[in-house]
């Protein structure tokens, strides 16, 4: 996976996998291809080993039983064909070492070189589980001519636990949030050609303030890549709002994320966290993954990123917020059926390994 970037959702996907496989079983290990092995041994006390060190990642395929690609998005050609290329190579090398695959909570796509579509076929075909985190991931496995059997389960986010409320206030507190305030937490990150979208987000951001009496905290799943596109839309919106600009692990943005009254999630992980947390949520649609969640969610979209329109994203508010009751009491529901989904994937695997045995 895409592990060992300082990256919050990825992190929070690999914290999942590790608690749902210990508690299954204390009689299986794991090991990480990792970007930085050192810190990932330091965080979860896994194994793990340079995933760009060939003969490493060779040798670490070779002593395992199972290679669990995934979750998150890694077939997909949006970032580049180099990164797809690299995770079926990662996945084609355990198959030549007779090594069972699992796609494990994956989110496929979108691919749109024929040329790729055509590789993750090939690849998927000759897996030997595939778990999916939704149904459009399954659609378009489908329609690039995969027939093999899929199973839909749940992102493993689902089954993350957060940290304690005590402890969430307390970094609200350190991000100057004044103590009991309502607040709406937003995660943005940079992207191309969104010239226009952090004025007409700030306009979103300042009607909820002035609308509903929300404060403005603004989260960074990927401090690197989120810092600047927050300090866009802050620098726009005039006023007062707040940064949660510490390094923070996975369960404590979620469990910060749990006290917020609204969410407006960019970063897909954003929303998983949210929705994990039952908090009523607008996306903000920069990829298609974002829009495949908020569907299988049933939450509204405040719009596309390249054509954001702050007027009609204060309408897709303004109808939340009417409605706000139903919302939180569908999307407790949707929560608690997704995260029953999510524990198919370590039945699935505990099936997979005993066959192996």
């Amino acid at each position: 996976g895409y592990y060992g970037f300082g990256n919050a959702g990825d992190d929070a996907i690999l914290e999942s996998i590790q608690q749902a496989i210990q508690a299954a079983s204390d009689e299986i290990a794991v090991t990480v291809l990792s970007n930085d092995p050192e810190l990932t041994r330091r965080q979860y006390g896994l194994e793990a080993v340079s995933r760009f060190r060939a003969l490493r990642v060779v040798s670490a395929l070779r002593q395992g039983h199972v290679l669990l690609s995934g979750g998150g998005s890694l077939l997909q050609d949006t970032t580049s064909t180099r990164s797809l290329v690299y995770y079926l190579s990662v996945i084609r090398c355990a198959q030549l070492l007779r090594k069972p695959v699992m796609l494990y909570a994956n989110g496929i796509g979108p691919v749109r070189k024929p040329a790729n579509r055509r590789r993750v076929r090939r690849v998927v075909e000759r897996a030997a589980l595939v778990t999916l985190r939704d149904h459009s991931s399954a659609r378009e496995l489908a329609e690039m001519g995969v027939t093999r059997p899929v199973q839909v389960t749940a992102d493993p986010v689902f089954q993350l636990e957060p940290v304690s409320r005590e402890w969430a206030l307390e970094l609200l507190a350190q991000a100057g949030l004044p103590e009991g305030r309502p607040f709406a937490a937003v995660s943005v990150r940079d992207w191309p050609d969104t010239e226009t979208f952090w004025d007409e987000l700030a306009r979103l951001c300042c009607h909820l303030r002035e609308q509903y009496g929300l404060e403005i905290l603004f989260l960074l799943m990927q401090r690197s890549q989120d810092r600047e596109a927050t300090a866009r839309v802050r620098a726009r919106m005039g006023g007062v709002s707040y940064v949660l600009d510490i390094p923070a692990a996975p369960r404590e943005l979620m469990g910060v994320l749990g006290q917020a009254r609204l969410c407006l999630a960019m970063r897909l992980h954003t929303l998983i966290f949210a929705a994990r947390m039952a908090v009523p949520t607008l996306g903000l649609v920069y990829d298609p993954k974002v829009a495949s969640y908020l569907e299988e969610l049933e939450l509204p979209a405040a719009g596309e990123v390249a054509s954001f329109d702050a007027g009609q994203a204060i309408a897709a508010a303004d109808a939340l917020m009417a409605d706000y009751d139903g919302v939180l009491a569908r999307l407790r529901e949707k929560s608690a059926q997704l995260a029953r989904a999510a524990g198919e994937n370590e039945r699935l695997l505990l099936e997979l390994l005993e066959k192996g045995n």
